[in-house]
């Protein structure tokens, strides 16, 4: 599974990559990108197969990020990383088309795994879903 994360916080960053690391099942690449600028960058070059996303960048605030990313790459499932206190705004993001919200902090390698595998496939029967919709 290739991610792509966009946070900016060098140390949330460094828990993030830690957590994915030690979980062994499977291999995770993520790629890091600070801003939303490079992210989208990011999204242009390469494909990813997921992508986590604070909300909460230094070029890119709240809703906002979530429907710029989206608007790069509507086929890509999002989770969202989120404080405690900014849960709110996590749900409203999935309102708007995140697949799920991940609490920063110390993370468990398997749970954000789960998110991302579990945001993959709900994103996969939407698009499939979707698609039937359309064509009858």
């Amino acid at each position: 599974m290739i991610v792509l994360a966009i946070v900016d916080n060098r140390q949330e960053m460094a828990l993030l990559r830690e957590a994915l690391s030690s979980f062994t099942n499977t291999t995770i690449l993520v790629e890091h990108a600070d801003r939303l600028s490079a992210s989208l960058a990011c999204l242009a070059a390469r494909r990813f197969d997921a992508i986590l996303l604070d909300l909460n960048l230094p070029d890119s605030n709240g809703l906002d990020t979530l429907a710029r990313v989206q608007a790069q790459a509507p086929e890509l499932p999002v989770v969202i990383l989120t404080d405690l206190n900014a849960e709110p705004l996590a749900i409203l993001a999935i309102q708007n088309g995140a697949q799920d919200y991940v609490l920063k902090g110390p993370y468990d390698g398997g749970a954000v795994y789960r998110s991302l595998r579990t945001a993959v496939e709900r994103k996969r029967l939407m698009t499939h879903l979707n698609e039937r919709i359309a064509g009858q």
